[in-house]
């Protein structure tokens, strides 16, 4: 490794042509990698809301429409004041291709990575020192989801956060203010960070006039932002998003004050909120190996933006997930390096006390093989978890056990560490420097780096084993391009009112707007040519609420399906309801069992079944209970018809079955028959049993279809289904 001594006064070393190669190399490749990632999961229909609401904002301002949002219909800066965003709107003033925000997005976290190298030189005056570090910050999985997610300005601020600090302790103070500007212009709370860059330029840098302008600069904008566009945007004197610190207490004053009478209930009542907090939190830990805490300054500078997120009691913040980890990065990054920098000179002033190095030199020999020895036993202990998988076994009484590969790989780490400062060998310590600081500093920043790749296969989204990669590359393509097929048949200037995931495909179309609810204002004001419902959206966790809409939609009197393809439904005013009648049956009424919830019984492969698997109790196996129920619909008055596809393995004497007809989630019996293996009539082969629905209410709620298993045979279940004549139907809609 080129090392310089990291001691050296001149802060100007050159880093060399190699350095440079790799560090050219590892950006381009983040911004073209994560920029063709992001575009493939818009195309696959993964954005969020985020993306449409700011996009639309930006697209309509350059449209006349200044930050108008299409999704919530209010002026976005009444949400979130970024005037960074006037980058977007000024492209889409020349262009409409939706591609450029991605590759805006991932291209200022990427370039973000240049001005890092040069501070870690700056600070460390090693160039591969420096360009470790910033792998470890491009391979930080939590930077990747962060980038993945959706399109939001925050994206921009590790750019010009590193910019103007690197301009600052290079007093280059054009730039510096420059980058500032572009810093605080991101987001309403970003002139928390460059005021933080203010303090370390008067406190560190004794740059005392500059520190205050950057003070007051912060301060005016912030009474800008909060007394002035707030209020103007939203008619309301309270920023709407300090609620979620009102846990803590109503005013500031008031949160110091409760802060102070119980620190440690107000710092860990956050762990409490959900499980995976303490997880995320801690792998953040991890993924900068606790370094901050060897930097004071570093520890005061991260400080705000981590509180900001980790006392929000709002889950996507605390929890760590969505875009909200590129608050916290660029700052816990720049703590590690200063970190860093502080060990190195404390292992130099080590070594320059003769009392400590003497005793050093005479302890090192017995570190290193005991060290030695430890490598080599784990070394040879994650060989055999990786080759063999979890193991559990004692040796001369000593347990042997392994389940997971995280403790024992930083323990093999620490030992390395250890053998690596206390060896005077050439090989491979000496490839990490010959000085002990050297060494340490080095190891450290390798271990950022495996670290996060280790971390990466659960946040992040590397090639072959990152679980975002993969999950963008391999689902739901075929989905998402028939869905862009039905879509491409709605009129470009027809008024449209769509679901999220269609939304985000017709966002730029200018009379197109976001479906949340059915109750929601916008709906019920304006008159839409077209709605459009997607209810299999690839964005999973939505996939409850838009089944539950598109059946809704499905029955609004005055819209009928004109279009419909693997569950997206394009429905036009004034249509009529004949194909709506039809999907409904197919898709509300009828319930595959495979996908049904149970008590008892489980699921099997059968390729009778038009679904491939159905659902199974065998004899003397499965228990009494409920095999299959749902679909919990809302029937009107009248009569319907319960079906029941089922068959069994033999012809018994006992009872097989009880299908029934339930409503209010159980409580009422509408129908109830007992089956016996005589009426199957034949083995193995389907058949359909009814059981009559009589309504007598104006309206039933939570109606469901339940198969009860009695024993006597194997039972399979394929599907259930409730029958309606059309009329009834149209009595439903509204």
């Amino acid at each position: 490794m080129n090392e310089t001594d990291l001691t050296a006064g001149d802060t100007d070393v050159a880093a060399s042509a190699v350095a440079k190669v790799f560090l050219v190399m590892a950006v381009a490749l983040y911004i073209g990698y994560f920029s063709h990632l992001s575009i493939d999961r818009w195309e696959n229909m993964h954005c969020s809301l985020d993306y449409g609401h700011i996009d639309s904002a930006s697209y309509n301002t350059s449209n006349g429409k200044f930050m108008y949002s299409n999704v919530d219909h209010v002026n976005y800066w009444s949400d979130h004041f970024a005037p960074i965003l006037l980058v977007l709107t000024g492209y889409y003033i020349f262009s409409d291709g939706y591609w450029f925000t991605f590759i805006w997005q991932s291209l200022t976290i990427g370039l973000a990575g240049i001005p890092l190298f040069l501070i870690a030189r700056h600070y460390l005056r090693n160039e591969w020192v420096a360009l470790m570090i910033v792998i470890g910050y491009l391979v930080n999985g939590k930077l990747h989801y962060a980038n993945l997610f959706d399109y939001h300005m925050i994206s921009h601020e590790p750019l010009f956060l590193f910019g103007a600090f690197y301009a600052m302790i290079t007093k280059r103070w054009r730039l510096y203010f420059l980058f500032g500007a572009a810093l605080v212009a991101c987001k309403e709370d970003s002139f928390i960070l460059f005021a933080l860059l203010g303090l370390y330029a008067a406190l560190m840098e004794r740059e005392y006039r500059k520190g205050i302008y950057t003070l007051v600069f912060c301060g005016l904008y912030a009474a800008l932002v909060f007394k002035v566009a707030y209020p103007a945007f939203t008619g309301e004197t309270e920023y709407g998003y300090a609620s979620q610190y009102g846990w803590i207490g109503g005013a500031l004053p008031e949160m110091i004050i409760n802060f102070l009478k119980d620190p440690a209930g107000v710092f860990w009542r956050p762990m409490t909120w959900s499980d995976g907090n303490r997880e995320r939190w801690l792998s953040l830990l991890l993924q900068y190996g606790f370094l901050p805490v060897f930097s004071p300054v570093g520890i005061l500078m991260l400080l705000p933006p981590t509180m900001e997120l980790y006392l929000a009691k709002r889950s996507q913040l605390v929890g760590l997930t969505h875009h909200y980890p590129l608050l916290i990065i660029p700052m816990w990054t720049l703590a590690t390096v200063f970190a860093l920098a502080n060990i190195h000179k404390v292992f130099g002033q080590l070594e320059k006390t003769p009392l400590i190095a003497s005793s050093v030199s005479r302890v090192a020999p017995v570190v290193r093989v005991v060290s030695g020895g430890v490598v080599i036993v784990y070394c040879i202990v994650i060989l055999h978890y990786s080759l063999a998988g979890p193991f559990d076994f004692t040796i001369s009484g000593v347990r042997i056990r392994m389940g997971g590969a995280g403790k024992p790989l930083l323990i093999l780490f620490a030992a390395f560490f250890l053998y690596t400062i206390s060896s005077t060998k050439s090989g491979i310590p000496a490839l990490f420097g010959q000085r002990p600081g050297a060494k340490a500093v080095s190891l450290l920043a390798v271990y950022m780096i495996f670290v996060n790749l280790y971390m990466v296969k659960d946040y992040g989204a590397l090639p072959v084993y990152s679980s975002w990669a993969g999950f963008i590359t391999d689902q739901h393509r075929e989905h998402a391009a028939r869905a862009r097929g039905v879509l491409e048949k709605i009129p470009y200037s027809a008024s449209t009112l769509a679901s999220q995931g269609p939304f985000t495909l017709l966002h730029h179309r200018p009379v197109t707007h976001l479906l949340r609810s059915l109750k929601w204002g916008i709906f019920k004001k304006m008159a839409f040519d077209y709605i459009v419902v997607d209810m299999k959206p690839n964005v999973e966790y939505m996939r409850p609420s838009q089944y539950a809409m598109t059946s809704e939609v499905l029955k609004l009197k005055n819209y009928g399906t004109v279009f419909e393809d693997d569950g997206v439904f394009v429905l036009k005013r004034g249509y009529d309801k004949k194909l709506d009648y039809e999907r409904y049956i197919d898709y509300f009424t009828t319930s595959n069992a495979k996908q049904m919830p149970k008590i008892v019984g489980e699921n099997a492969r059968d390729e009778s079944s038009p679904y491939g698997e159905v659902r199974k109790a065998v004899s003397g196996k499965t228990r009494e209970g409920i095999l299959v129920y749902g679909p919990y619909l809302s029937l009107v008055r009248g009569l319907y018809v319960g079906v029941f596809r089922m068959k069994i393995d033999r012809i018994t004497d006992g009872p097989v079955a009880v299908i029934e007809v339930t409503s209010d989630y159980g409580k009422r019996v509408i129908a109830r028959r007992t089956l016996n293996s005589g009426d199957f009539k034949e083995v193995g082969v389907w058949r359909e049993f009814t059981a009559p629905i009589n309504i007598a209410d104006e309206k039933s709620d939570a109606v469901e279809l339940r198969v009860l298993y009695l024993g006597h045979a194997d039972l399979y279940v394929d599907w259930t289904r409730v029958d309606m004549p059309y009329e009834m139907f149209l009595k439903m809609t509204r």
